[in-house]
């Protein structure tokens, strides 16, 4: 995972292994994390008073604040990510913009590692599962027909908020422009996956 920390690999060497990620368009997923743990105060409002108590002032964040706080998120953590053997990855700090270089690190280590990639949008579909199996090995997981959904249900009541399309494009360009451009980047061709990993649904899966 995204947060999970990424020296692994370099500590099991020379053992096989592989990094897997899940991803999700950046306006999207700060949107989703706006709602959850910011305007809901969910996970006993662990964003609410708890974390960064300085930085955070939910729920009375705008979303516009809360987008500044969490910016390029996506970047910032993969450019940050280790393979060598070296202490797990430090928290992310708030309201820092990624830079180009970032991006360049971010691209970098993705690349090296060949992590497999999956999109939140995509799994209602069979090949995140699919590309797992291959990944590990293992063809009953491979062969599988729908992605197992998991909710474990929350007592929290999400409030949802409509967002204006406008408001939301001025959020992503102010603070997710890296982020945007690298989601694109592993959406693309040009990202090589370590299996094949196809996007679109498979006929007659």
């Amino acid at each position: 995972s995204m947060y999970g920390g990424f020296n692994n690999c370099g500590l099991l060497a020379p053992r096989p292994c592989s990094y897997v990620t899940i991803v999700r368009s950046p306006v999207a997923r700060v949107v989703s994390a706006y709602e959850y743990f910011c305007r809901s105060c969910a996970e006993f409002g662990r964003q609410c008073g708890r974390e960064h108590p300085k930085e955070l002032t939910c729920p009375r964040m705008t979303l516009e604040q809360y987008a500044a706080a969490f910016q390029d998120v996506y970047v910032r953590a993969f450019a940050g990510a280790t393979s060598d053997h070296a202490p797990p990855q430090p928290t992310l700090a708030l309201g820092e913009p990624a830079t180009a270089a970032d991006f360049d690190a971010a691209q970098a280590f993705m690349r090296q590692w060949r992590v497999l990639v999956l999109f939140t949008e995509d799994l209602g579909e069979a090949y995140p599962l699919r590309a797992v199996g291959a990944l590990l090995g293992l063809p009953d997981v491979a062969g599988l027909r729908e992605m197992p959904h998991s909710n474990p249900g929350t007592t929290v009541v999400q409030k949802k908020t409509y967002f204006e399309p406008a408001r939301l494009a001025d959020v992503a360009t102010r603070y997710f422009a890296w982020d945007q451009r690298f989601y694109d980047w592993l959406r693309s061709p040009e990202y090589v996956q370590p299996v094949n990993v196809s996007h679109a649904p498979q006929v007659g899966a």
